[in-house]
């Protein structure tokens, strides 16, 4: 599943913090013990599913990954036919080719999330390479935190984003710019993504996120009211009477309230 031929491969991955949002949901879906994997010649535990469910297990599955692949760099690249590999976790980020290891200090960060991190990545290699070098985004669930966030950043650059989800004969491929949005549809993604539920925050109760934007592109005053909310940290007394009128709409209610 991993993309290969490519003149570089960036590689990163989740952070798991005990003291998060995200940790507790975590938590929700079951926990497990945690267990030592010591090297690379450890074997497999026997039910890998609940190994997962520990964040120190992935953590220190992750890091002996990655120090795998650093002691055996020369292999890593002639099976990803590759010429540079970028190996980016948790406060740290650095760049190996055959003859070098350097650390990427712009590329470093603390986010909690992968998808961020693969949008960190894009950005900067947007910036870095000439205007015909084409990116690929690989991400085996397609998830749509991923989609929106291209979508929304990466307007002038859509020609050069591909997106690479799925597995098995359900492997799907799309290029951002065959995406057809007018451009306050775009920029009111951010918005909506984040109001009306991602991995952070609920949804809404038996309203799905294809209906939250069905009724967003009902009123230009929606999309505007969106637009903002994806842009700003600040939610002024006209914006939030503008999010409980959406609220209201998306029950089916003419009320400006939503405790009426």
């Amino acid at each position: 599943m991993l993309p290969k031929g490519y003149a570089r491969v960036d590689i990163v991955d989740d952070s798991y913090f005990s003291n998060s949002i995200k940790n507790n949901e975590r938590n929700k879906r079951g926990n497990s013990a945690k267990v030592i994997v010591s090297s690379n010649k450890s074997k497999i535990p026997r039910d890998f599913q609940a190994f997962l469910l520990n964040g120190e297990n992935k953590t220190s599955l992750i890091k002996l990954i990655f120090e795998t692949i650093k002691s055996n760099i020369a292999q890593t690249l002639n099976i990803l036919r590759c010429n540079e590999l970028i190996l980016a976790n948790e406060n740290n980020c650095i760049k190996i080719s055959l003859s070098s290891c350097t650390i990427l200090e712009d590329y470093i960060s603390n986010h909690e999330e992968a998808d961020t991190k693969m949008i960190l990545h894009a950005s900067k290699v947007l910036q870095e390479l000439p205007d015909n070098k084409n990116i690929v985004i690989r991400s085996h669930s397609g998830d749509v935190d991923i989609n929106v966030l291209a979508i929304s950043l990466f307007q002038e650059k859509q020609q050069q984003i591909f997106i690479d989800f799925g597995k098995g004969v359900s492997r799907k491929g799309i290029w951002f710019s065959e995406i057809k949005l007018d451009e306050d549809e775009r920029k009111s993604l951010l918005g909506l993504h984040a109001f009306s539920g991602n991995d952070y925050i609920s949804s809404f109760f038996r309203k799905s996120t294809f209906l939250c934007w069905k009724i967003m592109k009902l009123s230009d005053k929606f999309k505007v009211m969106f637009i903002d909310l994806g842009n700003t940290w600040t939610i002024t007394n006209d914006l939030l009477e503008g999010l409980e009128v959406y609220v209201c709409k998306l029950y089916g209610y003419n009320e400006k309230s939503v405790d009426t």
